[in-house]
């Protein structure tokens, strides 16, 4: 059975018409290949005010963030949140030159990418992370990023 996907968009703000689709095809990419299954994903696109609160509340960090991941279950797959701060992933496509869409796709992947145990805390876990991202999205599509 396929994994469910649930988009949500409570920011108030238009996502690019495409960009459901590409997290659906995003979604089955990662799973082929990172060999891992997703049973469900929720991916809630959230206002600055929104991701500030969670991030204070659950990583005790009082900033605004771009994506923030929350794992519910792992085995015998994996369940998971994905909130997506809009107006940071806008802000964020200008500052490193990829469209909006494309800065969509990539902290939809990373937030993926979190659900599966990923994570850049470590150097070394961040180049590792970063060569995953690459590999789903294309060399060609991920800017060099301040993760």
């Amino acid at each position: 059975m396929p994994a469910v996907l649930s988009f949500i968009n409570i920011s108030g703000n238009r996502v690019p018409k495409g960009f459901k689709l590409s997290c659906v095809k995003l979604l089955k990419r990662i799973q082929k290949l990172t060999g891992k299954k997703f049973a469900e994903v929720s991916l809630v696109l959230v206002t600055s005010t929104k991701i500030k609160i969670l991030n204070r509340q659950y990583r005790r960090i009082n900033k605004v963030t771009d994506v923030l991941s929350f794992i519910y279950q792992v085995k015998p797959k994996i369940s998971g949140e994905i909130f997506i701060c809009l107006s940071k992933a806008k802000k964020q496509s200008l500052k490193f030159g990829n469209s909006f869409e494309q800065e969509l796709e990539f902290l939809f992947v990373h937030g993926c990418l979190h659900l599966l145990g990923y994570d850049h805390i470590k150097h070394y876990d961040r180049l590792i992370m970063e060569k995953v991202e690459k590999k789903i999205l294309g060399k060609d599509r991920l800017a060099v990023q301040n993760i």
